[in-house]
């Protein structure tokens, strides 16, 4: 199923190292953006045109599921995430600079692939709370546990807590309450994910942003995963 930018999508926790740099995927979503021939909204389009995910994963191609693309070409929760890449936001650029990462990130292991997780979960609560003026109910304070908790600082299972309880009071408030309680409810979501609920990130992202609010996500995960091969290289 691909991704449908006005639902919430989704994802799991914990990757496995990816396959070496003579797998075929990074080159042939390059290939795909040098011909035209890059889809969004549709898995395959005969046998010369996909998506991202199709490219990167011969496996989630065939079965047109994210789920199916094994941990050796990526962890689960960014193969639920591409798929948004590729159709909900500014593209071109980043589907190229996705394609030279892929190229890159056999590099990474396990606790890199999870930094970048976790700074993703992070970057998305940041796009879910920009739209939040008014916060009587405590959403700003509900997605900065979840954050500290993500890195470290702080119970998951406690600010959890903390962020259903206040999407739940924004909710029941006027309707001016509503970016504060989309913002708590992303945050409980986030803390959801992060036990190792897969296909939630997507999900937590998709009630997060629009068009723009995408790009982000995408430039954030993707400056992630820079971070780590750079880091991994040195």
């Amino acid at each position: 199923m691909k991704s449908d930018c006005s639902s919430q999508p989704g994802q799991p926790s914990g990757a496995e190292p990816v396959r070496d740099p003579s797998d075929p995927g990074g080159a042939r979503l390059l290939a795909l953006l040098d011909r035209g021939d890059l889809l969004r909204g549709a898995w395959t389009d005969g046998q010369e045109r996909m998506c991202a995910l199709a490219a990167l994963s011969d496996e989630a191609r065939d079965a047109k599921d994210p789920s199916a693309c094994p941990a050796e070409v990526m962890p689960a929760w960014l193969a639920y995430l591409v798929p948004y890449f590729d159709d909900c936001g500014g593209w071109g650029a980043r589907m190229r600079r996705l394609g030279q990462l892929a190229l890159r990130w056999h590099v990474l292991d396990e606790p890199a692939w999870e930094r970048v997780r976790v700074e993703t979960l992070c970057g998305i609560l940041d796009v879910a709370t920009e739209a939040v003026t008014v916060d009587e109910w405590g959403a700003l304070d509900a997605v900065r546990g979840v954050q500290d908790a993500l890195r470290g600082r702080g119970d998951l299972q406690a600010a959890r807590t903390v962020a259903r309880a206040a999407a739940d009071a924004a909710r029941a408030s006027a309707r001016a309450a509503w970016a504060g309680a989309r913002a708590a409810w992303v945050a409980a979501r986030v803390a959801e994910v992060a036990t190792g609920a897969a296909r939630a990130t997507g999900v937590a992202a998709g009630v997060a942003a629009g068009a723009a609010g995408w790009d982000r996500i995408t430039d954030l995960t993707l400056d992630a995963i820079e971070q780590e091969i750079r880091h991994e290289q040195q």
